[in-house]
């Protein structure tokens, strides 16, 4: 069984999401992400590509065969499953959302989601912690070196975020000790 992850756009006030059952990891969907995005070469590109995408209710068989994160396919075939109502569901362990409104690739995650300094971008309503922001046109000045880079460097703090939190919950049965001032100490970062 893979990692659930979330991929996709918010176009137009609309947010036209799937869910990926693989490697939902920063190292996987991350960087398939950061591909995509480096491959359409523009804002406009990728703006056109969203706005071509109808949303259907997961009973299309053309979609049954969709491999799994490729978000090029999708927009290739013009249609996608709508699961933007996963965005609230703590099973998925990342979002990766290409946010055209803002010109913004954000990652959400639900690790380590309890320090509310890092609720921000436009799901923050919905209680989603970023991980991760930076606006397209950065990401297209990179080379593809440095934006798979980026996404390695994300999920090796995304797995030590994990484990604080796990050992943060084994050692005091729940919240409530000077484990969580560490665990917040160490989101913050050097600040």
């Amino acid at each position: 069984m893979g990692t659930p992850g979330l991929f996709g756009f918010r176009v137009n006030g609309q947010d036209k999401i799937t869910h990926a059952y693989g490697d939902g990891y920063p190292s996987g969907l991350g960087v398939q992400m950061m591909d995509f995005i480096q491959a359409c070469g523009s804002v406009d590109v990728m703006r056109t590509l969203a706005e071509s995408i109808t949303l259907t209710d997961g009973q299309d068989p053309d979609l049954f065969s969709a491999p799994c994160g490729d978000l090029q396919w999708l927009c290739n075939k013009g249609k996608m499953v709508d699961n933007s109502s996963y965005m609230t569901n703590n099973i998925i362990h990342s979002a990766y959302i290409i946010d055209l409104d803002e010109c913004m690739f954000t990652v959400y995650s639900q690790v380590g989601n309890r320090t509310a300094h890092m609720y921000l971008g436009t799901y923050r309503v919905r209680g989603l912690p970023v991980t991760y922001m930076q606006p397209l046109t950065r990401i297209l000045s990179m080379t593809p070196e440095e934006a798979h880079e980026v996404m390695e460097r994300l999920g090796t703090i995304t797995n030590q975020i994990e484990v604080l939190t796990l050992s943060h919950y084994d050692l005091t049965c729940g919240e409530g000790s000077g484990m969580t001032q560490m665990f917040n100490d160490s989101m913050a970062g050097d600040g």
